[in-house]
């Protein structure tokens, strides 16, 4: 397949002393996402961690200085894979099994043959059409897009709904529920 090896996976970009902006630049834009890491007093949010294919919790080492909690807009692979690494996890009530992952139902793929045909003909049906291989590059000497799985979050997971609210010591986030992308996508 002749995918280059990256010297880093992770991108950023400093919003301000309190907001970071990451993200996966050898990922396809249908499966990459934003990961923001949010300074507060008292603990530290990553909202969104990317797809696990490389360690978040190493690449943004020098910005964690205290706990971090792992906040789930909702459970898709794309949104959740580096959630493992962390000790705390948040996620809508609605969607905490799915972070779990213990019934490997999940979807997750890098490759257009490891998509379930349903989901990849729902992709390709809304206009998007899907490479072959949805990486540019690897993170590391022998990985393989084929054994990409899913990792379940197994550390303390703390479930949320509509009006709850998260206090960083400093800031404080109410939570919104938005249905419709899956049943607990949160803002």
């Amino acid at each position: 397949m002749g995918l280059k090896i990256a010297d880093h996976w992770f991108e950023r970009k400093t919003i301000d002393d309190a907001i970071t902006l990451l993200w996966e630049p050898y990922v396809d834009p249908l499966i990459r996402c934003n990961i923001w890491h949010v300074r507060g007093r008292d603990f530290d949010l990553m909202i969104d961690t990317g797809l696990g294919i490389a360690s978040l919790a190493e690449a943004a080492k020098d910005l964690l200085d205290k706990p971090v909690k792992a906040v789930a807009t909702h459970t898709h692979y794309d949104h959740v894979g580096g959630h493992y690494e962390f000790q705390e996890c948040i996620v809508h009530k609605l969607e905490e099994a799915a972070l779990r992952n213990e019934d490997k139902s999940n979807f997750a793929g890098l490759t257009k043959d490891t998509i379930d045909p349903y989901v990849a003909e729902k992709i390709e049906a809304s206009g998007y059409k899907l490479k072959d291989v949805l990486v540019t590059a690897i993170p590391k000497r022998g990985f393989n897009l084929e054994d990409y799985e899913l990792k379940g979050v197994q550390n303390k997971i703390t479930t949320v709904e509509a009006g709850d609210v998260i206090d960083l010591g400093d800031r404080q986030f109410e939570v919104l529920h938005l249905p419709g992308h899956s049943p607990g996508s949160i803002g």
